[in-house]
């Protein structure tokens, strides 16, 4: 069907708000701790922002994929080297993330029946044979209803974490906070010291960078504008739009829910908030819809980076896409969830997995190729030299922390596979 400018909207919000997202990022509050999480969330909330105007004003005509747009600017074969490497590592880390998130998901309500028959690499595999469903759709393009639900289903699901914070707050019953709301005391995560605290401190810059990775599907996304709007500056306009709708919830969903969700559970925070929500008995109930919301908003988020993850590969693939789709179906969709399904049944851990995701493909993705891609385009060549500063800082300060982040993800994952009994 034909692609409007709010089918954009939905898209790019479904594809940087996730469930998955909201449910890590409070972690690297509790990490960095409340002013230093406070500041570096800020900065990093708009210099995504920010790079995203970029990517959507250099996109041309003809350019429907981020490596398209690279090598139009920087020349044939860039891409290969420099975008779908990271690329490849977003579209297929969200892959094992989302049958992960949706092991969890189905796991979390068989404990709540108090009966457990399938175990949680059973339930992740289960995980992975819905994702291979989702794949059956053809294009983003034909997904809008589907971002539809997942917009929805975030927003429900940040309203009631908003909820359930807001009231262990209310109650007195913070870990952080004292009865009269003046006894502050916000602290690293509980019985983390050493070299744990530090690799979580470094991890946690991955766990922000995670938090904004829409851009690997941006181009993606403006492609389907293109193909439908008569004119490449109305396409790009409706995106400019979209975009700016897109952060006008992004912004005040993130932040109310981490900040909510850090002073009600302060260092006891885990990589994963339904946790500790479960933990503190706020109702079946209410638990119960969580999980729901948290598998169907999954099921969206990562419908539109496994579909950018195809486009990949059959941009890569010469003569991929004239075959039918039956072929491509078995010969690229099945291996790939399959793979992906069989990594998440291996290595369950989805604060360290989030956190390597966004180190080593969001961080480069998001906060440094945009950057460099505008820079040697046309509109590099007439910008001011405090133009130039900015985009040298931004670049420079986000691949230092994608490097500090990859340093802490890679040291948590190390750790926490060395006492995990695989396939258990």
């Amino acid at each position: 069907g034909k692609a409007l400018w709010w089918h954009a909207w939905l898209h790019i919000f479904v594809s940087v708000v996730g469930t998955s997202a909201i449910a890590s990022l409070p972690l690297a509050f509790a990490y960095l701790g409340w002013w230093i999480g406070l500041i570096v969330w800020v900065y990093a909330t708009w210099a995504s922002y920010y790079s995203g105007r970029l990517l959507i004003q250099l996109q041309g005509p003809h350019q429907a994929t981020y490596a398209r747009l690279a090598d139009g600017v920087m020349g044939a074969g860039f891409a290969s080297r420099w975008v779908r490497p990271f690329q490849f590592l977003v579209l297929y880390q969200v892959a094992v993330i989302t049958a992960l998130t949706l092991g969890q998901g189905f796991f979390a309500l068989q404990q709540l029946s108090g009966h457990v028959p399938i175990s949680l690499p059973w339930c992740t595999t289960l995980g992975g044979l819905v994702v291979a469903m989702v794949s059956l759709c053809p294009s983003i393009a034909d997904m809008w209803s589907l971002s539809l639900l997942g917009f929805l289903t975030a927003l429900a699901f940040a309203v009631c974490v908003l909820w359930a914070c807001s009231a262990i707050v209310a109650s007195g019953n913070a870990v952080g906070l004292g009865e009269d709301f003046h006894d502050v005391s916000l602290g690293r995560p509980t019985g983390i010291e050493g070299p744990d605290r530090i690799f979580g401190v470094l991890n946690s810059f991955g766990i922000l960078a995670f938090s904004y990775g829409g851009h690997s599907v941006l181009p993606d996304v403006q492609a389907t504008l293109q193909a439908s709007m008569s004119g490449h500056w109305d396409a790009q306009r409706a995106m400019q739009r979209a975009l700016i709708w897109a952060y006008a919830l992004i912004v005040p969903c993130y932040l109310s829910t981490a900040v909510l969700a850090y002073l009600a559970f302060g260092p006891t925070l885990t990589g994963f908030l339904p946790t500790n929500l479960q933990d503190v008995h706020t109702g079946d109930g209410f638990i119960l819809s969580l999980n729901v919301l948290l598998i169907v908003n999954t099921i969206a988020l990562g419908a539109i980076y496994i579909q950018a993850g195809f486009n990949m590969v059959e941009d890569i693939i010469e003569g991929l896409t004239s075959r039918s789709f039956l072929f491509r179906f078995l010969s690229l969709r099945i291996p790939w969830v399959a793979s992906a399904t069989f990594i998440a049944v291996a290595l369950p851990f989805f604060g360290d997995l989030a956190g390597l995701s966004g180190a080593i493909g969001f961080t480069p993705m998001t906060f440094v190729l945009p950057f460099l891609l505008w820079e040697r385009s046309e509109y590099g060549a007439r910008a001011s030299w405090c133009r130039h500063l900015l985009h040298a800082i931004l670049g420079i300060s986000f691949a230092t922390m994608g490097v500090a982040a990859f340093a802490g993800a890679l040291y948590l994952v190390i750790r926490d596979s060395s006492t995990y009994q695989f396939f258990s």
